[in-house]
């Protein structure tokens, strides 16, 4: 009823003329260039024209309160404006509004409501984010865990027309509307306490599900325990490493690194089969090699065979993996989760055979972000749908990271991303190919000899248009003779280890994650939290 009675007042004040006080108006300014539509309730602007007693300076004269011919009153606004038409065109002029005259106060350049605040913001706030709304109603308790609640009143940038402001989150903080005593709109940042997040304007428990990040990295290597470790450290963060323990004391994962990541509360730890095989290899054991690999061929597999290859493949590949990774875990872990290598999941039809051995599956191919209630624990158990982003050329997806991560927080769901490695900086370069010519590519602003090339190097268009680097000068790139480097001319590209990201870049996504105010949790927590399966 309030705004009702307030916005009916509005109308009628607002067809008033402006009342001239004090002084009488006088020409100032030339070559007016003024936004102002001469309405005292609306957001004070700045007039700009050339001063009057030097023309070859550029004056900006702002709306404000107070005459000083009448300095008792001080509800009088001075408000500047643009002449149109008629020998005094484009002159800059003022006027004097008593703002008392329709029962309103003058404050900033504007006229407002008498039970608006007074122009003085909270310590955490500045005029440009504290909205001083006007005539403020709020059912709000101030409470952060009673839930989201709408503040109602009239909106700071123009005071003829209402607005509501909502609770809502920056990052891991609610930003919590509420009214002041004297009538204007304020909030207040709250950091929600541990064990609680902040999730649709309100702090809720953690064992509520959604507006999750899920990572994963699959095979093994050093850099999981040298770099990306000490990141998930930094940012109080987990992922999921998918081991296939034929890698395990290898240089390239030494029983001291994936002890390290084993160990690590940062770490959930799934199964990638022992030896890093394909169940492809297994059927073809049986059938024979097959030219073309495509969901027809699978559907044609007669269901003895497949069963006698699965049979296999468990024995040979899921049971010695999982047991290995077991005895290496410490007390309090164990293998829930698997991750097919390759990506090669059989078209689903392989999911139904190894869901007795874990709580989830995972394999790529969906399109939209899960949402929490909207997901079965049939669903949940293979990952379908899933949004999948990957965590190796990071630029090329940016974009779809923002949109997702957005989705995810908005409607309280999950996004998972996927990778091999992290490196360092120093393996990388980026830019734009300006230069190109048959297979050699040319980046002067470059110097490609102080890259690290100890590890091959592959020149990136894209996730999928990647190209072997076998020579470089300074400021070179030269890849296979076959290839044509032509047709992307111009285009971004990406020059590093083909399944890596930089520590740059993971730092990056991790941040995006806290800006959206998204959690990291693990592909166990993940099942757990959308069927309520204990943990």
């Amino acid at each position: 009823m309030l705004i009702v009675l307030f916005l009916v007042f509005l109308s009628s004040v607002a067809l008033l003329p402006l009342s001239k006080t004090g002084k009488a108006d006088a020409p100032l300014d030339f070559k007016c260039t003024d936004p102002d539509v001469s309405d005292p309730f609306v957001k004070k602007s700045t007039t700009t024209g050339l001063d009057w007693r030097d023309r070859s300076q550029t004056l900006d004269r702002a709306d404000s309160c107070g005459d000083p011919s009448q300095p008792a009153n001080p509800n009088i606004l001075k408000e500047y404006y643009c002449v149109q038409g008629g020998p005094r065109d484009q002159e800059v002029k003022q006027s004097f509004f008593d703002c008392s005259t329709v029962g309103m106060k003058c404050r900033d350049g504007v006229c407002i409501p008498q039970n608006c605040g007074n122009g003085v913001c909270d310590s955490d706030e500045t005029i440009t984010n504290c909205p001083q709304d006007c005539a403020c109603t709020d059912p709000d308790t101030n409470d952060p865990y009673s839930g989201a609640t709408i503040v109602t009143g009239f909106d700071w940038q123009d005071f003829s027309k209402a607005i509501s402001r909502k609770d809502r989150c920056d990052g891991g903080t609610l930003i919590e509307y509420k009214c002041r005593p004297d009538g204007a709109v304020t909030h207040e940042r709250y950091t929600c306490p541990a064990g609680k997040i902040c999730s649709g304007g309100v702090c809720v428990g953690e064992q509520l599900c959604g507006r999750a990040l899920i990572i994963s990295f699959d095979d093994g290597y050093n850099d999981w325990a040298d770099y990306i470790t000490p990141i998930l450290e930094e940012y109080n963060a987990v992922a999921t490493g998918y081991i296939a323990p034929i890698r395990i004391g290898k240089s390239y994962f030494t029983q001291e690194k994936s002890q390290k990541v084993m160990d690590s509360p940062h770490w959930e730890i799934g199964s990638h089969t022992y030896n890093h095989k394909s169940i492809r290899n297994y059927i073809e054991d049986v059938t024979g090699p097959t030219p073309t690999y495509t969901k027809t061929w699978v559907e044609s597999i007669p269901k003895p065979v497949l069963d006698l290859a699965m049979a296999r493949y468990i024995e040979m590949e899921i049971i010695p993996s999982k047991d290995f990774i077991q005895q290496k875990l410490p007390s309090g872990k164990n293998v829930k989760t698997f991750a097919y290598p390759t990506g090669d999941y059989l078209f689903g039809y392989a999911d139904s055979y190894l869901s007795p051995h874990f709580e989830t599956i995972g394999h790529k191919g969906a399109i939209v972000v899960p949402k929490c209630g909207q997901v079965s624990a049939t669903q949940a158990k293979s990952f379908a749908g899933g949004a999948f982003g990957t965590i190796y050329g990071t630029h090329f997806e940016d974009s779809i990271n923002h949109w997702r991560m957005d989705e995810a927080s908005r409607n309280n769901g999950y996004y998972f991303m996927y990778g091999h490695q992290v490196l360092p900086d120093r393996y990388f370069n980026k830019g734009y190919a300006r230069g190109v010519q048959g297979n050699v590519m040319t980046d002067t602003t470059k110097n490609f000899n102080a890259q690290d090339f100890s590890t091959p190097i592959y020149l990136c268009f894209s996730i999928t248009s990647c190209f072997r680097v076998i020579a470089h000068t300074q400021t070179t790139l030269t890849v296979d003779p076959s290839i044509n480097l032509e047709p992307h001319k111009d285009k971004y590209y990406i020059a590093g280890p083909r399944l890596a990201a930089s520590e740059t870049e993971f730092r990056a996504i991790l941040s995006l994650a806290r800006k959206y105010g998204l959690r990291t949790i693990t592909h166990a927590q993940y099942y757990q939290e959308i069927t309520g399966a204990a943990s």
